[in-house]
Parts: structure tokens; sequence; C-alpha cells
């Protein structure tokens, strides 16, 4: 992509993110597989860490469910701590893991980095399996299990299993 090209992306990138508070990015790199979808600007709006889902579901899936958990932090819930929790209008539970530092972030998050103009803090969603079981969890899908780890590490914080 040109430099020109790239400059216009950003901006409109920034324009968006003023107009909505957010925007979720799409990663799909073809030399590795890795696909993975993440927030921009939710740091920006309410000092809460951005969200990935990385590895399961479609693009518009994954969008679909970090606008529906962005929602929720716009509303003041917050996702700080490892744990599970219920999102309408999606069935089923959902979880997330701890705050990943910004170093550990940085290399799947270039274009967003730019558009903040800044490192940033993320939690990772999961998405469960077809049985409910998460990476950590005995049992999990190897299909879920890794396609969620494509980018962090399995959690060593495990979630228990308590609502937020």
């Amino acid at each position: 992509m040109s430099n020109e090209r790239r400059a216009k992306l950003i901006e409109q990138s920034r324009e968006r993110m003023r107009e909505f508070g957010w925007l979720c990015q799409g990663v799909f790199d073809p030399e590795s597989s890795d696909i993975f979808t993440y927030t921009v600007g939710i740091s920006e709006k309410f000092g809460h860490p951005e969200l990935f889902v990385v590895g399961v579901g479609s693009p518009d899936l994954m969008t679909s469910l970090l606008n529906a958990v962005g929602r929720q932090i716009a509303e003041g819930r917050t996702f700080l701590q490892p744990g599970y929790f219920e999102l309408p209008p999606f069935n089923g539970t959902f979880a997330v893991g701890p705050v990943l530092d910004a170093k550990t972030v940085a290399p799947h998050a270039g274009i967003g980095t730019e558009i903040l103009n800044r490192p940033f803090e993320a939690v990772q969603v999961y998405i469960p399996d077809p049985n409910g079981k998460f990476p950590w969890e005995d049992g999990v899908d190897k299909v879920f299990l890794n396609a969620q780890l494509q980018l962090f590490e399995c959690p060593t914080e495990i979630p228990t299993r308590t609502r937020h």
C-alpha cells in the first residue's frame, strides 16, 4: 500500500472513530493464515483496553461480537478481570482473559497503533467451542484451541466459571 493511500485510510479511520466512538479492524494474513479482529478507539473513548477476537468465526461475526462488547463498555461495564459473561443478543457464554500489555499487543496492531498514535493494551474475548469449552478447559475442540491461540498465549490467569 502506498504511503499516500495508507495516510488516507488512517484519516478515514480516525473520522469513523470520532463519529462512532470506535471501529473494528479486521486482519487476515494469507501468509500465516492468522485471522482476527480488534477494536480501535475504545481505549481512547472509555479508558478501557481494546478488544481482540482471534481465529474463530467469520469477520462479520467477530465484528458483531466486538461491537456488542463495545456497547456494554459504553454503558459502563468493564472487562478488566478474566471471567465469563453473557452477551445479548448472542446466545451462550463468552470469556475474557487478562489484560494484555501494549508490548504484547503491538506486533498484531500495526494500523490500530497508527490510528491512535500510540500502542495500547487489549483484552482477548474468547468464543466457546460447540460444547461450550474454552482453550484452558479440558476437552476443548482442538480447532478452537489452536485458532484462538494464534496471537496470544493461553491465559495463565484462568477465569473461573463465575459471571461478570
